[in-house]
């Protein structure tokens, strides 16, 4: 008997969600499809360098700005499209000020630059900087400091890598 309810209940909820026009997408929705369609959309390179003493930095931006162009729907490695150059110029991480033995409140400073070359030739130049202050536990574990660390400067990169998208024109999506 539960079984016959089942499928009755299973039939029914298809029939309701396909015939009132609702459907099922991706969590983005749209977002991908009007993305491809901007110009600005096809990225063919993206170069960072450090100039800092922390390394791995220059990884973590090209990953986390790769993982935003992508979540736009941009193509990267295309023949025609945008070419990315950066170089991570500063990065300063201080204690702002501490709140007990257990939490201190940081201050994370990441300066980029950046060239963008769009595919007409024009060259835009520009300096991304991020003062980002935030507070994290700093009387735990070593392993356990450096893992909310490493979020924290994933975070400034990000913001980083968002500004750089809405730079390029791929702003509002």
């Amino acid at each position: 008997m539960s079984r016959i309810l089942m499928t009755c209940a299973l039939v029914l909820l298809c029939s309701i969600t396909i015939g009132c026009g609702y459907k099922l997408t991706s969590p983005a929705g749209d977002l991908y499809q009007s993305a491809v369609e901007s110009p600005g959309c096809l990225i063919t390179n993206i170069a960072i360098n450090n100039k800092t003493m922390v390394p791995g930095l220059e990884d973590r931006l090209r990953y986390i700005l790769s993982e935003e162009l992508l979540r736009r729907g941009c193509t990267i490695n295309n023949k025609e499209g945008v070419a990315i150059y950066g170089s991570i110029t500063d990065f300063n991480m201080s204690i702002v000020a501490e709140r007990s033995s257990q939490i201190a409140l940081y201050e994370i400073n990441i300066k980029t630059d950046f060239r963008l070359i769009m595919p007409d030739g024009k060259e835009l130049s520009k300096t991304f900087s991020s003062p980002f202050i935030t507070d994290f536990k700093s009387g735990s574990r070593i392993e356990d400091i450096i893992m909310a660390r490493d979020r924290e400067i994933d975070k400034v990169m990000r913001d980083i890598s968002l500004e750089i998208i809405y730079t390029m024109g791929i702003s509002g999506r």
